[in-house]
């Protein structure tokens, strides 16, 4: 999907969700136990090679969320994200090209309200697969990560949460192949409240 597209897609979205994220600004933010959270949306990321040269593209991003409330305002999970991208190339070849990362993440919400950044840091992985016909190769490599996120969140009802999110992962590879991965990425989040 386009830069364009993904965009003009999620814009839309927001605008067709305002009015209930108005009305949902006088809903409390309790947050005292248990949560889950899933996040979908788009963005961009930049490989850089062990021998020299770099790639960026566009692609999709998918997070999941899962812990509990340290505090009114501090909440601690398990958190995953992961970037992916397909290219097509003229000889037929397909390559799925994957950055994922696993953190143990801290999320502040410093205004007691909706508000919040989000840090974590934990494991990564760098993954890319060919097929062409019937021959497929993959190849994966691990190393470090960290997630940093800003978004807010509009109750909904007493226990789910909506709004937007903005993030950007950093994965130090190291690997034969990669060195680093970097993305950014604009996306919608719920998050269920027990």
């Amino acid at each position: 999907m386009s830069k364009v597209r993904t965009t003009v897609l999620m814009a839309a979205t927001l605008c067709l969700l305002a009015p209930s994220l108005a009305s949902a600004a006088t809903k409390p933010h309790n947050r005292t136990g248990f949560f889950i959270g899933i996040g979908l949306g788009g963005g961009s990321d930049n490989e850089e090679y062990k021998g020299g040269g770099s790639q960026s593209e566009p692609g999709g991003v998918g997070s999941f969320r899962i812990g509990g409330a340290l505090g009114a305002d501090v909440v601690l999970g398990l958190e995953s994200s992961t970037f992916t991208r397909a290219v097509e190339f003229s000889d037929g070849t397909d390559a799925r090209f994957t950055a994922s990362v696993g953190t143990l993440a801290v999320t502040w919400f410093p205004t007691h309200a909706g508000f919040y950044l989000r840090g974590g840091l934990g494991g990564a992985q760098g993954r890319v697969e060919f097929r062409n016909g019937g021959v497929r190769l993959e190849g994966n490599e691990n190393g470090f990560g960290t997630l940093f996120a800003i978004g807010n969140e509009w109750r909904l009802s007493d226990k789910f949460a909506l709004g937007p999110q903005a993030e950007f992962v950093f994965l130090n590879i190291g690997g034969d192949i990669v060195d680093t991965i970097n993305y950014g990425a604009i996306s919608a989040q719920g998050t269920w409240y027990w």
